[in-house]
Formats: structure tokens, C-alpha cells, sequence
């Protein structure tokens, strides 16, 4: 989603940041995605105020993950500097899977 934001914006991807917050017992996930440059620079509130953007972040990131060739994922794709904890449980496959119910 990250990637995904900052291409359709066109911003810096460190320009934004996000977590996934799990509730009611991990039965139930929230993405929070929210502006990392001091004082807020309104992307995210871009993305909330417009559906057709925030349709093209859903499009985006599904393209992203779908498209993609690497198994189970990569630099191209989910991998960044900032998920280094994270890269031997992330799966391209199951992101996209995830993201085709919001198409």
C-alpha cells in the first residue's frame, strides 16, 4: 500500500509510513496508513477525501503484487529497508489475493 501510495501521488515514499493494527483478537486487521513529514503534508488525507485515488492506491498496489514474478516477494514488489523484520513472512501472492477483494 505504501509503495503503491507514493507512486499514484507521486510523493517520496518516506513522505508516508503506515501499520497494520490488529483487533478483536487478530480476527479482525486495520491498515493505518498516515503522513510521516512533521506537521502532516495532507497525503493521506488526499487519499481519504478522493475514492477515485484511493481506488487508484488499491489498483496500484494489486498491480504491484500481481505482476510481479519473484516468489514469495522482493525489493520489486513488498520488500523495503523498513520491513527488513518482516521479508521471510511476506508472500506477493497473498497480498494480491488480499487487495482483489477491493477492486
Amino acid at each position: 500500500m505504501l509503495r503503491a501510495t507514493s507512486q499514484v501521488l507521486d510523493i517520496e515514499s518516506t513522505d508516508i509510513s503506515g501499520c497494520l493494527y490488529a483487533a478483536n483478537g487478530n480476527v479482525q486487521y486495520s491498515i493505518i496508513l498516515y503522513d510521516s513529514v512533521p506537521g502532516g503534508a495532507g497525503h493521506i488525507h488526499r487519499i481519504a477525501a478522493d475514492e477515485s485515488i484511493f481506488q487508484s492506491v488499491i489498483r496500484k498496489a494489486h498491480e504491484i503484487c500481481s505482476e510481479c514474478e519473484c516468489s514469495p516477494s522482493c525489493y520489486k514488489c513488498l520488500r523495503d529497508y523498513y520491513n527488513q523484520d518482516w521479508h521471510p513472512v511476506l508472500s506477493r501472492v497473498v497480498a494480491a489475493e488480499f487487495l482483489k477483494m477491493y477492486l
